[in-house]
């Protein structure tokens, strides 16, 4: 009697389990069918996360999607920077498919640098907080295969802090 009842009971959480089972993925397969026509454009989302000269991690998110989602369609590109300390160069590179080299808009300071483009397919914007100060009126840049090169003088590397830490 008690391996009866026992069968039933948890015949019945099986069943329910089923039932719940199917009904997500009833509601999935809905909600995927009207994303897929309701949304005409691609949505990129990403994380980049570089060390500092220090050794501290700086996180960046790159794509057209901003949490909470944004219905605007200007995507933030994923970028790189790099330092040649031999010859004082900091150079920027910023992927950004989809625009020709005309519809790039560049700005820099000291230490930002604005980078815009409407594209026919696609729009970009940032601004990109530079490590060091550069030379504005050094640049030079470039764009071939959806890679824009941005490089600047630098003005002085700084060294980084730290102090020596003895044990006892």
């Amino acid at each position: 009697m008690f391996d009866e009842n026992f069968e039933k009971i948890f015949n019945s959480i099986f069943r329910m389990i089923n039932e719940i089972e199917n009904a997500v993925e009833r509601r999935i397969r809905r909600i995927s069918k009207a994303a897929f026509t309701t949304f005409k454009r691609p949505y990129i989302y990403g994380l980049s996360i570089t060390p500092t000269p220090e050794g501290y991690p700086v996180i960046r998110r790159f794509g057209n999607v901003k949490l909470p989602v944004s219905e605007s369609n200007v995507r933030t590109p994923y970028y790189e920077t790099a330092i040649d300390e031999k010859e004082s160069i900091l150079t920027v590179l910023v992927e950004m498919p989809g625009v020709s080299k005309e519809e790039i808009k560049l700005s820099s300071t000291e230490n930002l640098l604005s980078i815009s483009a409407d594209g026919k397919l696609r729009r970009y914007s940032i601004d990109i907080d530079l490590p060091y100060d550069i030379d504005p009126s050094t640049a030079k840049a470039s764009y071939n295969n959806g890679i824009l090169e941005v490089k600047f003088k630098l003005k002085s590397i700084p060294k980084p802090k730290g102090f020596e830490i003895k044990i006892d």
